[in-house]
């Protein structure tokens, strides 16, 4: 059987050259600060919230214990930020993808 070959003489590349407006180091413009939404994995009771609004947090940092089946899941701050809203409570039940935290990140 004979193998099909593409010429690569009548392909051409084209790469981008721009990155977005917001990414870009020349850009003065002003970029809006993002809001990161915190989300519960599964649905269970929050055992502990060791952030309170206002509280400035790092990426990676514990922000809240979600208790599911006698075991706990950690949720983690995305990128640094300062807590916008808290919309949970220690004791309340969640909900599987359940809103918990806002949080304006930091540029």
């Amino acid at each position: 059987m004979a193998s099909t070959r593409f010429p690569l003489c009548g392909i051409k590349f084209h790469l981008q050259s721009k990155l977005p407006q917001a990414l870009c180091g020349h850009n003065k413009k002003p970029v809006g600060m993002p809001e990161i939404k915190i989300v519960t994995e599964v649905a269970g009771r929050i055992c502990a919230l060791p952030i309170e609004l206002g509280a400035s947090v790092g990426g990676c940092e514990d922000i809240a214990f979600v208790e599911a089946m006698k075991m706990e899941t950690v949720l983690h701050a995305e990128r640094d930020g300062v807590v916008a809203e808290t919309l949970a409570k220690v004791g309340t039940q969640v909900d599987s993808k359940g809103l918990l935290f806002e949080i304006q990140a930091q540029c």
